[in-house]
């Protein structure tokens, strides 16, 4: 049995999303000290998207699809702490695993990337190919002769290491699903001492550029020409607060429109399917706490009252998806009342749109100030 020796001991997780957790351990174990909410922030985990999607390889065309989720964290919160990631993708045999076992045997953790239905045992993952959740994203720190022992707390009072079988490791990070295949993929880091000592003495900086940067993406207004990712084909595709307004209307288009109600239905479930992954406010609760963080670490309490404003409409986004799931579960053939439904959701809606514009420029502001930058208006 071998288990690297930093992983005696791990903490109890602060944010939901696996992949913070998962970056907050492999940084920990090179002497990085970064926190679990600085990461939050450097991953650029705060989005919204809204769009229509075809996937030809199942027949889906102009499906409505809304998502609070980041695909390819892994490589925004490197980039922007300025190092490299190693990617591999050791295959699902015993090869790939051997390959696996030399860099845990050399006290390498590796972060890998796995089906996100890997805690049920039955998920039929070739059957049932379709997977909107993105790959989650763990860290493997250990192994013996039947199990591999990774980065991965199941509830907040946790915190200790995930064990799960060789087989069903191998299963879920090399089987085949869309849109978000995990495709064998992993990554590894080796940062230096110099590495380890600027990214610690530049904490306050790194997050005040990246709390700029997201506050400017959330308010930018602007449509993605179609675009291929993956599986997917991505259309007229809008982000941040200006996703938000498009979706809102979308909605109201369509508790108006001829649609059958069938149509009706597998649209607002394809709406939330990506919006709770990873969280239960959208990230907003995690950005709000994030900024409070900051805010109170470095002393600058305007940043920290600016997050009393975000985290008191956070809980919108709980609301919102529970709504929709309760229309689309239901009758939809009163279209009055489908309409007055959706009026009392997009008015929601509405409310967190100006209390998030209010948020992004007045973060802008001060992190302009801060940083020494004109403010973008």
């Amino acid at each position: 049995m071998k288990i690297i020796d930093t992983y005696n001991n791990i903490e109890k997780r602060i944010v939901l999303d696996c992949r913070v957790k998962s970056y907050y351990e492999l940084v920990r174990h090179y002497g990085i000290e970064l926190d679990s909410l600085e990461i939050f922030l450097l991953s650029e985990l705060l989005d919204f998207t809204f769009c229509k999607i075809d996937i030809p390889e199942i027949g889906l065309e102009d499906a409505p699809f809304g998502g609070c989720s980041v695909f390819g964290a892994d490589q925004i919160f490197f980039s922007n702490i300025g190092l490299d990631l190693h990617t591999f993708q050791p295959g699902g045999d015993e090869e790939g695993m051997d390959i696996l076992r030399d860099l845990i045997d050399h006290d390498t953790p590796v972060l890998f990337r796995l089906d996100s239905r890997f805690e049920n045992e039955d998920a039929p993952i070739n059957a049932d190919r379709l997977n909107f959740y993105n790959p989650s994203t763990l860290l493997l720190v250990g192994y013996d002769d039947e199990y591999v022992y990774v980065v991965f707390n199941t509830t907040w009072q946790k915190h200790e290491l995930y064990k799960m079988t060789i087989s069903h490791f191998q299963k879920y990070r090399s089987g085949y699903c869309i849109p978000y295949p995990p495709d064998n993929i992993c990554y590894t880091i080796s940062p230096t001492e110099e590495d380890v000592r600027r990214i610690n003495s530049e904490r306050e900086k790194l997050c005040l550029e990246v709390m700029h940067k997201t506050a400017e993406r959330m308010l930018a207004e602007h449509i993605t020409p179609s675009h291929t990712d993956g599986a997917i084909i991505e259309k007229e595709m809008s982000k941040g607060v200006y996703g938000m307004k498009r979706m809102s209307s979308f909605l109201k288009e369509l508790a108006g429109s001829s649609e059958s109600d069938t149509i009706i239905k597998l649209s607002l479930m394809m709406l939330r399917l990506n919006m709770v992954q990873g969280s239960r406010s959208g990230y907003r609760n995690e950005f709000a706490a994030s900024m409070e963080f900051v805010g109170n670490r470095y002393g600058i309490p305007e940043i920290s009252e600016l997050s009393g404003i975000l985290k008191e409409r956070a809980g919108f986004w709980r609301d919102f998806v529970r709504d929709l799931d309760y229309i689309a579960r239901n009758d939809v053939s009163d279209r009055e009342k489908l309409m007055n439904d959706t009026i009392l959701i997009t008015e929601a809606m509405e409310k967190t749109i100006s209390t998030e514009e209010a948020v992004y420029s007045g973060l802008i502001e001060i992190t302009s100030d801060k940083l020494g930058r004109v403010p973008v208006r």
